[in-house]
């Protein structure tokens, strides 16, 4: 049994003491891909050093797949100097491995940047992922209807919304939009049981897998670092939401991740 981890933060100081030996134990629990998410311009730079090494090693088997996304995160709108645009084309247009434009997206709860920053720079990123063809990595907290509202003008944009936890209503439309939904540990907690409804609503076929590690751990880690191979938490409460088989939700999740992400996973 294999998973995909659709949403990790690989390039984080906190994993600088460490990361092979996590990469290895996230193989070890059955997680063959790692999609590798950035937030800022100098995030996006430590991704691909962080790409360059594991890549350069002489045997990986056994280490999972690394795969990576570029995106202005919107807690991180004001951060960027010169043109972060540019150099965002850049990145997505020259590394290796690119599957997505993201973490974008747009944050409306208090204390977040000016929501006028936050939708110009979410527009421009938009507009790029269009033209290089790219499906979207979204944050959306207090957001979801203006989010919707730019998809439902821009229906050729496809993606995945990130820690999922708006409404029924809304993960609704952004499936009927195409768009999938991520799910982490969130659902673990026990005070999750409004999400798990919601959760356990949408069709297996519009949901991923993720972590958002070395973030938001799930109930069995509560106060630690989160790491890939946690996940398989998140698979199993998945899988009871789902009445299935936590094989048969881990094939299912990986298999929408291949075909969002467009990547061929060699789970031997």
């Amino acid at each position: 049994m294999s998973v995909i981890d659709t949403h990790c933060h690989l390039e984080e100081e906190v994993f600088d003491a460490d990361r092979l030996d996590l990469l290895r134990r996230a193989r070890s629990a059955g997680v063959s891909a790692i999609v590798s998410v950035g937030v800022k311009p100098s995030g996006w730079l430590a991704q691909r050093r962080v790409w360059d090494v594991i890549n350069g090693l002489p045997d990986r088997s056994d280490l999972p797949s690394i795969y990576l996304a570029f995106g202005l995160h919107p807690w991180k709108v004001t951060e960027p100097t010169g043109d972060w645009l540019a150099e965002l084309r850049t990145q997505l247009s020259s590394a290796e491995a690119v599957v997505a434009l993201g973490e974008l997206g747009l944050d409306f709860a208090p204390g977040m940047p000016d929501e006028a920053l936050q939708r110009r720079v979410f527009e421009a990123q938009l507009c790029l992922a269009r033209e290089l063809s790219l499906p979207l990595i979204m944050h959306a907290r207090k957001s979801e209807d203006r989010l919707l509202w730019y998809l439902r003008r821009q229906p050729d944009l496809r993606g995945v919304v990130h820690g999922f936890t708006g409404s029924a209503q809304q993960a609704a439309a952004f499936v009927d939009q195409g768009f999938f939904i991520g799910v982490g540990g969130a659902i673990t907690h026990d005070r999750a049981s409004r999400l798990r409804s919601v959760i356990a609503a949408i069709p297996v076929d519009h949901l991923l897998l993720e972590t958002d590690a070395p973030f938001q751990p799930g109930a069995a880690h509560r106060g630690q670092r989160n790491e890939p191979a946690f996940i398989r938490d998140n698979l199993d409460c998945l899988a009871k939401l789902h009445d299935c088989s936590a094989a048969e939700m881990a094939a299912q999740t990986s298999e929408n991740a291949r075909r969002l992400f467009r990547i061929a996973i060699n789970d031997d």
